[in-house]
């Protein structure tokens, strides 16, 4: 997969957990989990809790930026995901942490000040039928609500 593929996005909540690091292979990668609470407004048996997966980088973040249970947070992520290799109907989808930051914070970028964040485009999706030789689903986004389209198959 080739970074063209990889789409950023911003997310807000509070932490709701804060998983142990876990060593994995022979390497000994390292991975936590980190839950939010997306609260509803009209009524909490409505909450939403996405679990981010946190490696690398952004578990060096994690462990340095004092974060706590209860901290409203920003997470800037990706979704990834893999097909089972025996089984051609499981996937295995990951919300792959990028970044955290205390809600609030202006990112500071190197040699450059720190400046408002602008919230991330709008994104409507569409579901279409699937094209013929292909079990994938065809889905349409426009970015910004702008009209502009493009396939996605997955």
């Amino acid at each position: 997969m080739t970074g063209d593929n990889k789409q950023e996005f911003l997310i807000a909540g509070d932490i709701y957990h804060i998983g142990e690091v876990q060593a994995y292979g022979p390497k000994n990668f390292e991975k936590a989990l980190v839950a939010l609470v997306l609260r509803d407004s009209q009524d909490e048996k409505w909450d939403q809790y996405p679990p981010f997966a946190f490696s690398r980088e952004s578990l060096d973040q994690l462990r340095s930026g004092d974060f706590q249970v209860g901290d409203s947070v920003e997470i800037v992520f990706n979704i990834k995901g893999n097909r089972h290799k025996q089984d051609s109907g499981k996937f295995f989808p990951e919300l792959a942490a990028k970044s955290i930051r205390h809600a609030g914070q202006q990112r500071h970028q190197k040699g450059r000040p720190a400046r408002r964040e602008e919230p991330p485009q709008q994104r409507e999706y569409k579901l279409g039928k699937p094209r013929s030789g292909n079990t994938g689903v065809e889905a349409h986004w426009s970015p910004g609500g702008r009209g502009e389209e493009d396939d996605i198959n997955f």
